[in-house]
């Protein structure tokens, strides 16, 4: 997906939540590790690595930064709700193992959209997880690094 189209599942995902903060502004960075979002600074950094996935699965990570812009309550039970709310109106229902989805279905819960083990494992807690480099900040997904 290029930036813009992120940028646009950000916005919309936002939309769903009316306390009217202003819509972050979404960034592509080499992360090791999960994105984050800041919400000082307005921002949500998504991971390049990303780009190497899916559409959906990038839909998903999208919507699960956002929902952490939004909501603010770590993974609790109306961070879920919220998530589950987006995640529907973009046609997936979430299947849960832990706080993150490990799958993801078509409304009718039949048809796999995406399973967790098309995706490589990744640090969420503890060293590297979350570190952003500073060699790259892409605004232009077409330059992404060689891995």
């Amino acid at each position: 997906m290029e930036l813009e189209q992120l940028q646009n599942i950000v916005n919309t995902a936002c939309s769903f939540n009316r306390d009217y903060l202003p819509y972050p502004i979404v960034e592509l960075k080499n992360v090791k590790g999960a994105g984050s979002y800041r919400s000082k600074s307005n921002k949500i950094t998504l991971p390049i690595w990303i780009l190497k996935y899916s559409d959906i699965f990038q839909i998903y990570y999208a919507i699960h930064e956002t929902c952490h812009y939004r909501v603010k309550s770590g993974h609790g039970p109306l961070f879920r709700e919220f998530e589950i709310k987006i995640l529907k109106h973009f046609g997936m229902v979430p299947v849960y193992k832990g706080v993150y989805a490990k799958r993801l279905t078509d409304l009718t819960g039949v048809v796999s959209l995406w399973e967790e083990s098309n995706v490589e494992p990744m640090p969420t807690r503890g060293k590297g997880a979350g570190v952003v480099s500073e060699e790259t900040s892409l605004s232009n997904p077409t330059d992404i690094p060689s891995t």
